[in-house]
């Protein structure tokens, strides 16, 4: 008995350490499991829709990205694939005007993307009230798990990452809207669904599967869920 009154002021300690350094350990931990992937070029879907997508690579209005289909061929009846993703889309285009053909850079922004819903996994789950060890192990689960591997190591795996950032953040914000209102601060309970709705809509514009931001987002607003 006494031997455990003793250790409980350590763990304490210990879990407080963890309470501040929790989102640096799940960062580290991503960056580290796939930092090989810096080392990858241009392979497979990478080359037509990144390498030498005339959409990414081209001079001309910078807005093409929004209006064309995310396959370069696709209206010219080439392909029947019509995906739009012109967020996805945009980002390379910035990213090749900044540095060129080079793949590394778009792997790093990959690489760090994970990085960042890896510690927003770890943040989401101690705002739902994970306690400090659980919201770690499902940050550190979420950063180095396999099941990522194609979307980090693919540079067209951004589309994936961008949605789940979009999606991560619209509920994060939508979270703190209801907190704000619940707080009688309505001006920033609006400025947050704003953000929460902004984030949704990148997500969709990410990839088709960030619909389900907008969803999330609905259904937060709603108030059928409340937070114990």
């Amino acid at each position: 008995m006494n031997a455990a009154r003793r250790d409980a002021p350590e763990r304490q300690h210990l879990l407080s350490r963890l309470s501040g350094h929790g989102g640096v350990l799940v960062a580290v931990a991503a960056l580290l499991v796939y930092a090989n992937t810096l080392a990858n070029g241009f392979a497979l879907d990478d080359v037509p829709i990144v390498q030498t997508n005339p959409n990414v690579t081209a001079a001309g209005p910078a807005g093409r990205a929004w209006t064309t289909p995310y396959w370069p061929q696709s209206n010219r009846g080439d392909r029947d694939d019509l995906l739009y993703r012109p967020l996805t889309i945009q980002t390379y285009r910035w990213q090749y005007a900044l540095g060129g053909a080079t793949a590394w850079p778009f792997h790093l922004v990959n690489l760090l993307l994970h990085a960042a819903i890896s510690v927003g996994v770890w943040w989401l789950a101690r705002r739902l009230g994970a306690g400090v060890a659980g919201a770690l192990v499902a940050g550190l689960i979420f950063a180095v798990h396999p099941i990522h591997t194609d979307a980090v190591s693919n540079i067209v795996g951004r589309a994936e990452l961008l949605a789940a950032a979009g999606t991560l953040l619209a509920v994060i914000c939508a979270l703190t809207a209801r907190q704000r209102a619940g707080a009688r601060d309505n001006r920033r309970a609006i400025m947050w669904w704003v953000a929460a709705w902004a984030a949704a809509a990148a997500a969709l514009a990410s990839k088709e599967n960030g619909v389900s931001a907008l969803a999330l987002v609905a259904f937060l607003a709603s108030g059928l869920w409340r937070p114990s």
